[in-house]
């Protein structure tokens, strides 16, 4: 037992240096240190096989930079400002300028890695060992007729090599892969406290790595508080840092909708908090490319039929139970509200939708989550033409409604997510019209239980429910109660308390219980911020370093660790150690 706590605490010691930790990390002692003019020389494989002739260094300026500074107008696409999508190479140009610049302006000593008052810093006149140049080879380049999006899904694997004598490379196997060895290549390295220089102390080193999840994701709700793009992108900067790669934006609810749809400019000039809070077109187009840029790609979801209750704002006719005084019966929160299921009103509404939200996300992104929980049974007492909660009746309405959207989603060709509910509470048919084998995504949210269920029927499953990574979690409900309440009482705790430690949320396996031949649907992992009690300033200055920051890198470190307890079992009963 103290051998396998040892173990673990070794293990602890290497995530120090590097977050998360790579499948393999072997080093040395020796200080290398990192030249102010180090050149980072690309060197992609073309389709003859042979390596480019010009290398892309540091400083480089191409083609592609000059026709960036002479775009105007007349330029773009549709004749707007918005610029054109970069190629994938120019994108992991950006990644190699990016890089250098993030080392030479860390302010990173890790003073804490090491005991009280000792020396553990090199002398900055010892310099035997500099590295000069940074080879990266690129063993394929990307096709010109894919889609740009779909380079973060290639391999991502990677191998780091830096000498005790200063010679660096990086080798990939695509363009993802060297983004991502790119952001662990910047975490070797540390600034020196007494004067200029940038070291690292471990080589010689050597890393190779790849991801055990496809899905690596963070959660954000953007609607019940309201956050700007440049929040989100600050989120996306923790989430690249940490290899994390799927940025799930929850970006409409009942409390609002700051999601401009100019096909329907009314729904968030009425819906959103304030005319200074909407989302625009480019506001998030910019967001989305910025987290391909970074190796994350974002999603949208508009959750529904339920927690659809700002519609009601823009379109009253669209939603049933609009703002009902017993809010209770028809939610489990306030405001109530869904969009009517027996409406040809609404049917067209969500075409418009649709179609108008559908091909601006596209380019960006390969996924379309359509919700799906917390569907209210009562709202449709009160529609017109339904006028019951029987659930064999609402059943094929409900039905209806996600074939609808799905078949859109899958028209723009897009995945749907959807949340547990549709599968375990009214098990609907997600498949396509042409098979019976299913496309969508599925994801667990009430309690892990739910993972095997979903994988047992033959889904490709996202794990992250809210007994192991709500990071909300655990700091009381926000709604005030009334006179007689028995829902909102003292002492006033939210429905998935107590709080998710980081600890917690190290020591969760989803594969247990998961026999090995479900194994491959299981997507991977995603952790969730609802703002119910959440806003920017929460997320980003105060409350963030007790919720989000810190336990951000939990779903990259969570793969080593747990590949690491799949091979020695004990070590979970040794996790108290930390």
């Amino acid at each position: 037992m103290l051998l396998s706590e040892v173990t673990l605490l070794s293990l602890v010691s290497l995530c120090l240096a590097l977050w998360p930790l790579p499948q393999e990390f072997n080093h040395g002692n020796t200080t290398v240190w990192l030249a102010s003019s180090v050149e980072f020389s690309f060197q992609p494989t073309v389709a003859d096989g042979g390596a480019e002739k010009k290398n892309i260094i540091s400083t480089y300026i191409d083609l592609e930079e000059i026709f960036d500074f002479f775009q105007t107008s007349w330029l773009m696409k549709n004749k707007t400002r918005e610029k054109l999508i970069p190629s994938v190479s120019k994108i992991v140009k950006k990644a190699i300028k990016r890089t250098g610049a993030e080392i030479f302006s860390s302010k990173f000593v890790p003073w804490k890695f090491h005991p009280r008052n000792s020396s553990f810093e090199p002398a900055l006149d010892g310099r035997d060992a500099v590295i000069r140049q940074v080879i990266i080879k690129q063993a394929s380049t990307y096709q010109s007729e894919a889609k740009i999006r779909d380079f973060v899904h290639e391999e991502e694997s990677y191998k780091i090599e830096i000498s005790a004598t200063g010679e660096a490379t990086i080798s990939t196997k695509t363009a993802i892969g060297t983004v991502r060895a790119l952001q662990t290549f910047r975490q070797l390295f540390y600034v020196h406290s007494s004067g200029p220089g940038v070291y690292t102390p471990f080589a010689p080193i050597s890393i190779s790595d790849a991801p055990k999840w496809a899905h690596r994701g963070i959660n954000i709700d953007i609607s019940r508080n309201a956050y700007t793009s440049a929040d989100i992108k600050r989120t996306i900067d923790a989430m690249a840092s940490a290899k994390m790669n799927r940025l799930h934006i929850h970006a409409t609810d009942s409390q609002s909708w700051p999601l401009d749809i100019p096909a329907l400019p009314s729904l968030a000039a009425k819906g959103a908090y304030h005319a200074d809070l909407i989302w625009t077109s480019s506001n998030l187009s910019d967001v989305q490319m910025y987290g391909l840029e970074r190796g994350v790609s974002a999603f949208l979801e508009i959750d529904m039929p339920g927690h659809t209750g700002s519609i009601g704002y823009a379109f009253p006719e669209l939603v049933s139970a609009f703002l009902a005084d017993k809010w209770q019966e028809y939610a489990l929160q306030p405001p109530s509200g869904q969009i009517k299921l027996n409406s040809s009103g609404v049917n067209e509404f969500l075409d418009k939708l649709m179609a108008d939200i559908l091909p601006r996300v596209s380019p960006f992104t390969g996924y379309f989550h359509t919700g799906g929980d917390e569907f209210n049974l009562n709202t449709y007492l009160l529609e017109e033409t339904v006028r019951s909660n029987n659930r064999d009746v609402l059943k094929p309405l409900l039905q209806a409604v996600v074939t609808r959207l799905h078949d859109a989603i899958r028209k723009a060709g897009l995945t749907p997510i959807v949340w547990e509910e549709l599968v375990t509470d009214w098990e609907l048919s997600l498949s396509t019209s042409s098979t019976e084998k299913t496309d969508v995504i599925v994801q667990a949210w009430r309690n892990s239980s739910a993972v095997k269920l979903l994988l047992d029927r033959g889904y490709r499953t996202i794990f992250g429910s809210g007994d192991a990574w709500y990071l909300d979690c655990g700091h009381g409900t926000y709604i005030n109660p009334k006179r007689g309440s028995v829902s909102v009482k003292d002492p006033f705790v939210d429905w998935c308390s107590p709080y998710k430690n980081w600890k917690h949320m190290y020591i969760y396996n989803p594969l247990e219980g998961i026999p090995g031949k479900l194994h491959h649907l299981v997507e991977g992992g995603e952790a969730h911020m609802w703002s119910e009690n959440v806003d920017p300033v929460t997320l980003t200055v105060d409350l963030a370093t007790l919720r989000l920051h810190p336990r951000r890198f939990f779903g990259a470190v969570h793969e080593p660790l747990i590949r690491y307890m799949m091979l020695h079992p004990d070590l979970a009963n040794g996790v108290s150690v930390l």
